[in-house]
């Protein structure tokens, strides 16, 4: 008789645990990827084509593409 109130009880635990989880989940899903990245590098051809590279290192990327055109 002594089992049911607790598991009842650690099943409210269990409750509360994964609302936080699902919680935490949707956030890093959601709101994560829309953080901006720091280390872009955007380039706007002249017919308007954007493109943008997600490195560590732009500066050195920027210097392969101006050590092409030399």
């Amino acid at each position: 008789m002594e089992a049911a109130p607790v598991f009842i009880k650690l099943s409210s635990v269990m409750t509360d645990f994964w609302i936080v989880a699902y919680v935490l989940v949707i956030y890093f899903y959601i709101f994560e990827p829309t953080v901006p990245y720091q280390q872009i590098l955007k380039i706007t051809t002249r017919s308007n084509l954007n493109l943008e590279f997600y490195t560590e290192e732009p500066e050195e990327l920027v210097s392969a593409f101006k050590n092409e055109n030399e």
